[in-house]
């Protein structure tokens, strides 16, 4: 959601909340002081301070000739340093292919399942190469999948019958 606030703001003034202004990229207040003019804010070491610690963060701070200060966010350079790419994609696990070294296989829930009846996890963590919580968070979302629930418990350690199965999704 992209907006502005335009509005006055002064000591008492309490409707400026984060919730009041959350999802504006723009915001215009007028300050209310008549105090200072807007060439000696400029000048103020704690302004100039301020300016340079939000340029970093990609919100644009100015204040303009008639008092009101302007705040432009750049939401794509705010979103790599404020969230520091939280939420990144999950890496997927592949195998080693010796008859092409150009051609690579995901593991598969199948795959997963097959080892299962075969390997402890401790074997299976060693063969993917993959740490020992991103395994069992896998492993918890193969476990509590639709796939996993429509297999026949009898037939594990049939990898056509494991692979025919629809849901067989990467681990």
């Amino acid at each position: 959601m992209a907006g502005s606030y335009k509005g006055k703001i002064n000591q008492t003034d309490s409707s400026l909340t984060y919730e009041a202004l959350k999802g504006y990229r723009h915001l215009n207040l007028k300050l209310a002081s008549s105090d200072n003019s807007a060439e000696d804010l400029k000048q103020n070491p704690d302004f100039l301070f301020f300016q340079d610690i939000l340029s970093s963060l990609g919100i644009d701070m100015q204040v303009s000739s008639d008092n009101c200060l302007s705040l432009n966010m750049n939401p794509d350079v705010f979103n790599v340093k404020a969230k520091r790419n939280a939420g990144a994609k999950r890496k997927l696990v592949y195998q080693e292919n010796n008859d092409s070294p150009y051609s690579f296989n995901q593991y598969r829930f199948s795959d997963i399942v097959y080892m299962l009846q075969e390997s402890s996890d401790t074997d299976i963590m060693e063969a993917l190469n993959m740490k020992r919580a991103t395994y069992y968070r896998h492993k918890n979302r193969l476990m509590n999948s639709t796939y996993y629930n429509k297999l026949d418990k009898a037939r594990l350690s049939d990898v056509s019958y494991l692979k025919s199965v629809p849901g067989d999704f990467s681990f």
